[in-house]
């Protein structure tokens, strides 16, 4: 979604809120291949039914919500389990989903 301001009054408006460019496919297209799909946001925890909810009414599947992530570095740690691989892709704040071959460390 894409970035309102901070502060949760703002960062909440169901009104204004947006998917970013091509999320929808990205993310269809990773649920077909079977991928987990984890969001992380920093909205505070005491939103996730109301994102939850929206998130569902706009058809954006996903397997995990983690929330309460604030500013800063964020690191990803899994274990390896070939053949699978970890991914994290990084987005511009308002940018959109990368097509195709997405940016990502293994």
């Amino acid at each position: 979604m894409k970035h309102l301001g901070a502060g949760s009054s703002v960062q909440w408006d169901p009104q204004k809120m947006e998917l970013l460019p091509h999320c929808l496919e990205m993310i269809d297209e990773w649920e077909k291949n079977g991928d987990t799909i984890v969001l992380m946001t920093a909205r505070p925890e005491v939103l996730r039914g109301e994102l939850v909810r929206w998130l569902r009414q706009n058809k954006v599947y996903f397997h995990a919500l983690v929330m309460d992530v604030t500013s800063g570095d964020r690191f990803l740690y899994n274990d390896r389990n070939p053949p699978y691989v970890t991914r994290a892709i990084v987005i511009e704040r308002n940018g959109e989903l990368p097509k195709g071959e997405e940016d990502h460390e293994d």
